[in-house]
């Protein structure tokens, strides 16, 4: 099934076999049913997953998608250590949630990192994305206006779906939406993690651009949940940014690091805190997150090395049991290894792709747009945790960049037809109305 995958980051081509994979991941997405075979819960997802990960796995270490790098290691090491958490807590009974813990969650970064291997698929890849929400639109609506979630009511009287839980209440007179998934924050989380790298797809259509990311927006606001409207918000904070400034993203990271400094020092709270005070719908959802934040950080601190599994963490009888915080429920649950892992994996692989040299206009382009949303999934990830399809999107979103740190120097090219196409790197790169020569110091044009 993999031997035909996306041709390498030299060539703009995707396979029938890639595009379909991708296709299929997105079309599972939509799909809100559920089963259990024994006391493993399955969804389309899941079995696609399973499906795929050992032949993605031997793609991988074969080196068929580029050499293996820090992010392919320390995520190797975050799935190994998961595993160990959940069976020295829970004994080998739990060994195949652990399993499939690990294929929902290496296994969607999988298909990001070895299918999408160039600029021809990272365009296929949010291509889908879009059709998708377009196709969402219209439940969307109804389920914003009426609460009727239509397509969880079709699927319903075939298999077991979810259904909102108490968190999802309405808000300023509108329902939240879920659509397919089983929260509306996630839901949200994923309309919002497109719209830089659309924008910046569409960027040389300033017009399109424009109504495509009005529209990712208007998705997005649908969930009316803070956590993914934050991720608009600095997505489009950013993509101002640079195209005020002429993408002088070390000048902004200065401005950011004194001001948090100055917050710190002249404040009786910390920023984080001001911060989460400001992104919440309520005061009491704010007092809830620093709470967790206290109360979490002091659970992961009692059980440094193997976290806590999957039991439950101390708190007060008033406090809820959900942790809105990816970052620090792995730090709980697995220990100060795992959340050092995923950390590690995320900081490694956005390294990589920031130092990435030889890519043409086009691929500079892209490279700005998909960084500026990993900025800002990382960030909101301190806000929210997701699991499920969810969280297998988003690791595939995480291998997705990848391909980007495989692109052949404009070096490595021979003959004087190459040498000629050569961009110099005083000169720099604009494309469309934002200059990219900050993030591709060299550039080289698609023979």
């Amino acid at each position: 099934m993999m031997s035909e995958a996306t041709t390498g980051p030299g060539t703009d081509t995707v396979s029938a076999a890639t595009a379909a994979i991708l296709g299929l991941f997105l079309i599972c997405l939509l799909v809100p049913s559920y089963f259990y075979v024994a006391d493993l819960k399955l969804s389309p997802i899941r079995i696609l997953l399973l499906a795929s990960f050992i032949p993605l796995v031997l793609r991988l270490l074969s080196g068929a998608s580029g050499r293996i790098r820090g992010i392919d290691i320390f995520l190797m090491l975050y799935a190994f250590w998961i595993m160990v958490t959940l069976v020295y807590h829970h004994g080998l009974s739990r060994l195949p949630l652990a399993a499939m813990t690990i294929i929902e969650v290496f296994g969607g970064y999988l298909i990001g990192r070895t299918l999408v291997r160039n600029a021809a698929g990272f365009r296929r890849l949010f291509r889908y994305v879009l059709y998708m929400l377009i196709f969402l639109a219209p439940f969307v609506l109804v389920e914003l206006l009426t609460d009727r979630n239509l397509l969880q009511e079709i699927f319903r009287s075939i298999l077991p779906t979810y259904f909102k839980a108490a968190s999802s209440y309405g808000r300023m007179g509108l329902n939240r939406v879920m659509a397919p998934f089983e929260h509306p924050i996630l839901y949200g989380l994923f309309c919002s993690i497109s719209l830089a790298p659309i924008a910046y797809i569409q960027s040389e259509k300033p017009g399109r651009a424009l109504l495509l990311v009005s529209f990712i927006g208007a998705m997005t606001f649908a969930a009316l949940s803070a956590a993914p409207l934050l991720a608009v918000a600095i997505q489009l904070g950013l993509i101002l940014w640079g195209w005020a400034t002429g993408s002088k993203w070390w000048l902004l990271f200065g401005l950011v690091s004194v001001t948090y400094v100055t917050v710190d020092l002249l404040s009786n709270r910390t920023p984080i805190t001001i911060l989460i005070n400001y992104i919440t719908f309520d005061s009491n959802t704010a007092w809830t997150r620093v709470n967790i934040w206290t109360f979490g950080s002091a659970e992961m601190w009692r059980h440094p090395i193997f976290g806590i599994g999957l039991n439950d963490w101390e708190r007060p009888y008033w406090l809820t049991g959900s942790v809105d915080n990816f970052w620090l429920l792995n730090g709980m649950r697995h220990g100060l290894p795992g959340v050092i892992f995923v950390m590690a994996a995320a900081a490694s692989g956005f390294r990589a792709i920031v130092r990435a040299r030889g890519l043409s206009p086009e691929e500079a382009r892209y490279r700005t747009g998909y960084l500026l949303s990993l900025v800002a999934l990382y960030f909101t990830l301190c806000t929210v945790h997701v699991w499920s399809g969810t969280s297998s999107f988003v690791m595939l979103f995480i291998g997705a960049g990848m391909w980007i740190c495989d692109i052949a120097p404009a070096g490595a090219e021979t003959g004087p037809q190459h040498a000629a196409q050569t961009v110099t790197p005083q000169t720099g790169t604009a494309v469309g109305p934002i200059a990219f020569s900050r993030f591709a110091p060299t550039h080289r044009r698609r023979p």
